[in-house]
């Protein structure tokens, strides 16, 4: 399945069943600031990442995956797209569009 997290999307607290829980939990990791949850402080994706504009793409890429295997493993991204998208004003966003599978032992 293809997810494109959106800080945006509402949180549910009572998924339908596990992907839709599996698929919530990425979303949140991925657009998560790391330092932002207490307790947690390793939560999320490394802000840092946005000053070096050359290594950005990759290193967000590195991220994402080390943040999903630590905190979804019932996860695995087959592969992610970085999509730039340039706002009205010049400032560039990067966009993870990420294509999960859940593992087989967590399908019901």
């Amino acid at each position: 399945m293809i997810i494109i997290p959106d800080s945006n999307d509402s949180i549910t607290l009572t998924p339908k069943n596990i992907a839709e829980e599996i698929i919530q939990n990425i979303k949140v990791i991925v657009t998560t600031v790391m330092g932002n949850v207490p307790l947690e402080r390793k939560f999320g994706i490394d802000g840092k990442i946005i000053d070096n504009p050359i290594k950005r793409k990759s290193k967000l890429i590195i991220c994402i995956l080390e943040s999903i295997q630590d905190f979804e493993p019932r996860a695995e991204v087959a592969n992610i797209e970085i999509i730039d998208d340039i706002g009205s004003f010049g400032k560039g966003r990067l966009i993870p569009k990420l294509e999960v599978r859940i593992k087989d032992e967590y399908i019901s």
